[in-house]
């Protein structure tokens, strides 16, 4: 019976991927010896994680199973982006364990296998390091060469909000040929997303509109700042890219469905992109789902990080009730299969055949060799330190 399970540990696990990433995993182990993961990186963020980790996690310690959820929603809350992110990972790991024990995989625990391959695009926007032209292009060749169809990448390196109108001509230049290059690598029909975080305003959208349509972009993404005020504006980016053919895609920073219903009441998207990280969960991640369904708006999940978000990510689509493409973070760095026993599953043209296994199907190599301990006071929570892969596995792009 799950009730006579415990929870025995409760830690927290930093990989240290490059100099810009780390990405942070949540443990939960029971008593029986069932371990369920969640993700819970938030870039700039790590040590306010690892804060709230040691502050929190050792409440969870000699807690029936049963009695998570009650617990859970006792000590941890959506109060800021650090804490939902906490308690996100810590619901990821709660049902990661629980379809476990059940023997089923998670897209079955969340209400059934709807689709048993998932779409998937690339987001090679950090594997790029080299941002000239020639570099671009060698990056999406070998995106190309690795079986993906769609690809996402933000070009605008040089654009800022603060620009004016006229500095922005100069400044989206670059991001310009940047897109005219992959155009040229990927082909006239592989759709293209740009993804543009939030780097322009209100008096820029215009060129940047024009300035993008000779390539088919599939979605334009974040053009710019998302909160109240904005919203009339970015419905009328919308209508206007529309009339161009392209899509407008979002609100991947929303955390309850509080965050999301302005936005979708006033049909601000075409497509949304909430984060398991972000918004509670796999179950919550259905949930919303659900929710924004209703408004004709397509989910495609933000997956933008480590290996467990996504798995959790990749089951998540299988079970929902629409068909979707997700992101996949492509080649960051050659952690993201070494640190799930290389068990993550293949693309194969563009989509991933889900893994069947109990649960996400994968977990945290923790023998690695490469921990730290940090427990502070009763705390039983680690910090891992992965600096020393790299050197085993080639640079860390």
């Amino acid at each position: 019976m799950i009730s006579k399970d415990v929870v025995s540990e409760a830690k927290v696990y930093t990989a240290h991927v490059n100099e810009n990433t780390k990405w942070i995993f949540l443990n939960l182990k029971l008593s029986s010896g069932i371990e369920g993961w969640g993700e819970a990186t938030l870039n700039k963020s790590e040590k306010k994680i690892e804060e709230l980790a040691n502050n929190k996690l050792h409440n969870l310690i000699g807690l029936p199973i049963n009695h998570l959820n009650n617990e859970i929603q006792e000590l941890f809350n959506f109060s800021d982006t650090p804490n939902a992110v906490l308690t996100s990972a810590i619901n990821s790991s709660l049902v990661d364990i629980i379809s476990q024990k059940n023997n089923i995989s998670l897209a079955n625990q969340l209400g059934g296998l709807n689709y048993s391959e998932v779409e998937v695009y690339a987001n090679f926007n950090r594997r790029t390091k080299d941002r000239s032209l020639e570099g671009i292009k060698k990056s999406v060749q070998f995106v190309k060469q690795n079986g993906f169809t769609a690809f996402k990448i933000a070009p605008f390196d040089e654009v800022f909000p603060s620009n004016s109108k006229s500095e922005i001509y100069n400044s989206i230049t670059n991001g310009i040929q940047r897109i005219e290059v992959i155009r040229n690598v990927i082909g006239k029909d592989a759709r293209l997303m740009i993804d543009c975080h939030w780097r322009f305003n209100t008096n820029s959208i215009d060129i940047l509109i024009e300035e993008i349509l000779p390539f088919n972009i599939y979605w334009l993404e974040c053009p710019i700042k998302e909160n109240i005020e904005a919203i009339p504006m970015i419905k009328l980016i919308r209508n206007k890219v529309n009339k161009k053919g392209i899509r407008l895609a979002g609100l991947e920073t929303c955390l309850t469905k509080t965050h999301f219903q302005p936005f979708l009441e006033k049909g601000c998207y075409d497509i949304v992109m909430p984060d398991v990280k972000y918004v509670g969960g796999p179950l919550k991640m259905m949930e919303l789902a659900s929710y924004i369904g209703k408004y004709d708006i397509q989910v495609s999940p933000h997956n933008p990080s480590g290996p467990i978000c996504h798995a959790h990510s990749l089951q998540i689509c299988g079970a929902l009730k629409a068909p979707t493409i997700l992101e996949h973070q492509f080649d960051e760095s050659p952690l993201f299969n070494k640190l799930v026993f290389n068990k993550l599953p293949n693309i194969k043209n563009g989509k991933v055949k889900l893994s069947e296994d109990p649960g996400i199907g994968i977990k945290i190599n923790k023998n690695l060799n490469l921990f730290k301990s940090t427990n502070k006071k009763s705390v039983d929570t680690n910090k891992t330190v992965f600096d020393d892969i790299a050197n085993l596995s080639g640079s860390v792009r």
